[in-house]
């Protein structure tokens, strides 16, 4: 059985703070963010967000998406970024 000493029992309020802060500082930056720049810059990095997260699950967690998922992500990430620009020619 563990022993716990009054040092630890006091850090357990910094560590319930820090658990419950942790998620909820880069949640308030996302959602505070896209009102300070322009809507296309937001929009672009709204769409590769599934990509970034897919990067490190890989990376890290060895995570295997199927090549429907992969494709399907790729799609979804390219195809609306160059529909932003008329100019230029996606194929």
């Amino acid at each position: 059985m563990a022993r716990y000493t009054k040092r630890s029992l006091a850090a357990l309020p910094y560590a319930r703070g820090i658990a419950v802060l942790s998620p909820a500082v880069p949640y308030s930056l996302e959602m505070y963010a896209p009102t300070r720049l322009p809507a296309r810059t937001a929009g672009i990095l709204m769409r590769i967000e599934p990509a970034r997260g897919a990067v490190p699950g890989l990376a890290l967690l060895g995570e295997n998406r199927s090549a429907l998922r992969r494709s399907s992500q790729t799609v979804t990430t390219i195809l609306p970024t160059c529909s932003l620009d008329s100019r230029k020619r996606c194929a």
